[in-house]
């Protein structure tokens, strides 16, 4: 018997929760999206990989001048072209060639899914204000690079805001929200964090849900009857408070519960996964992901547009960044390749996007602790079969003191701004054109021109 047919609707939650309840769901509800419109069966995944992923040694040329450029500027620091995978081949406008691209090698699953035409690469992507070129950047860079560009926290805020000059209380995920319609029977929100409160799901009409790994919101450390009881005696206590402030954050927290026990159904209800998931922070919280779509998939959970946040750290390497790397990136291959095969196999390999983000890229320039320091521009990734295969936008040229560079490090100036990179993965979700200015301010400066989602 599917979730659905075991609740009616007066049983799932009220959508009015607006306090936080910390290590549990937070807030649950929210307020209602506005009715403007989604696909109700899609999903976007967004993986950030926290600290500044270095794009140099994630995708790299393998023939042409490109290349030439590659080895004599990176150094023994950079890939060989014969340790690359193989990923994709197509105009290189820095060098008015034709330039093979391949993978870091740990990125073997990844690999694969370019060889089924699902995974596109975005070339030098990045918080931007305006487009900026390196002329305009040294006369009045002030004028045209974002707040405090090289630091991590303004960059990850402003990745998750979408608005590089000034402080926001909302991200761009959660205004997308804003504007989807969600369905009068749904029991989640449509934003859901598997890594704490993230402020890219915030809206400024509807609120985030910020589950625990495993998403088990249920007392822990007792079981039977006993839990029960004070399950009962827990939720009696939080029901009756006269302090409206008291009263609204126990509300928070006597809703999480009802929803911890309401998903516990629907999991043990519904249909178990057959793919294993790495047993690492990255794969657990993809493996969570990948369940509530499953149930979605299956109706023991009510079908809604959705949108997910996931947190992959440590790559912030100052020194000793190649061995490093190369761990960060298997383990985000393995959650990626296991959250592909689960799609698959659950037929909602159209339907779902995953893509990559992360504070800023790393210097071409290798420190003299054979690491990286924290430059601009780097080079994001998208997966899933809606995908337009290859190598999309502008790769820079790739000389520390060149024309894409902002210094002698070689620090790229984006030529693809987040907002529209953002903007094509709101369209795939059903908004329409005339709200984009409402998720980035700033959209109307750029070209927008980007395909690298099929409709």
């Amino acid at each position: 018997m599917s979730f659905l047919k075991r609740y009616n609707r007066r049983t799932l939650l009220k959508h009015t929760v607006s306090a936080a309840t910390a290590a549990l769901v937070a807030p649950i509800g929210g307020l209602t999206a506005m009715a403007t419109g989604g696909t109700s069966q899609r999903a976007l995944v967004c993986v950030f990989m926290s600290g500044g992923g270095d794009s140099n040694n994630i995708v790299v040329p393998l023939n042409g001048k490109t290349r030439n450029d590659y080895e004599a500027e990176r150094g023994v620091f950079g890939l060989a072209s014969t340790e690359a995978l193989p990923f994709a081949e197509g105009v290189n406008n820095a060098y008015g060639e034709s330039t093979e691209w391949g993978l870091h090698p740990g990125l073997t699953g990844l690999a694969n899914a370019a060889a089924r035409d699902e995974l596109a690469v975005i070339a030098n992507m990045g918080t931007l204000v305006r487009p900026t070129v390196k002329a305009d950047y040294l006369r009045d860079p002030a004028f045209f690079r974002p707040e405090r560009l090289f630091s991590h926290s303004d960059q990850v805020a402003q990745m998750h805001s979408g608005m590089p000059q000034m402080a926001s209380a909302s991200g761009w995920m959660g205004r997308l929200v804003d504007h989807l319609t969600r369905p009068s029977d749904a029991l989640l929100p449509m934003g859901i964090s598997l890594s704490g409160n993230a402020l890219i799901l915030t809206g400024d009409t509807s609120a985030p849900a910020s589950l625990q790994a495993n998403y088990n919101l249920t007392p822990r450390a007792i079981s039977g009857a006993e839990r029960e009881a004070r399950t009962d005696a827990f939720k009696w206590l939080l029901g009756n408070n006269n302090n409206m402030l008291q009263a609204r954050a126990n509300s928070a927290m006597l809703d999480a519960l009802t929803l911890g026990e309401q998903l516990a159904v629907a999991r043990t209800s519904g249909p178990s996964s057959s793919v294993p998931f790495p047993n690492t922070a990255i794969g657990r919280q993809l493996r969570d992901v990948a369940e509530l779509i499953r149930l979605q998939r299956y109706n023991y959970l009510p079908s809604q547009p959705q949108v997910f946040f996931v947190n992959h750290g440590g790559f912030d390497n100052h020194s000793n960044q190649g061995p490093i790397l190369a761990t960060r990136l298997s383990q985000l291959d393995g959650a990626l390749t296991a959250f592909s095969a689960e799609m698959a196999a659950i037929e909602k390999t159209r339907d779902v996007t995953t893509f990559t983000l992360s504070d800023f890229g790393r210097t071409f320039e290798v420190n003299s602790n054979a690491g990286t320091d924290h430059a601009w521009g780097y080079h994001g990734l998208v997966v899933g079969g809606a995908v337009m295969p290859g190598l999309h936008g502008h790769f820079p040229l790739l000389q520390k003191n060149g024309d894409d560079s902002t210094d002698r490090r070689g620090r790229w100036i984006p030529t693809t701004a987040l907002d529209e990179v953002g903007a094509h993965l709101a369209g795939w979700m059903g908004l329409s054109e005339s709200h984009l200015p409402d998720i980035f301010p700033n959209m109307g400066r750029f070209e927008h021109n980007l395909a690298f989602l099929s409709s």
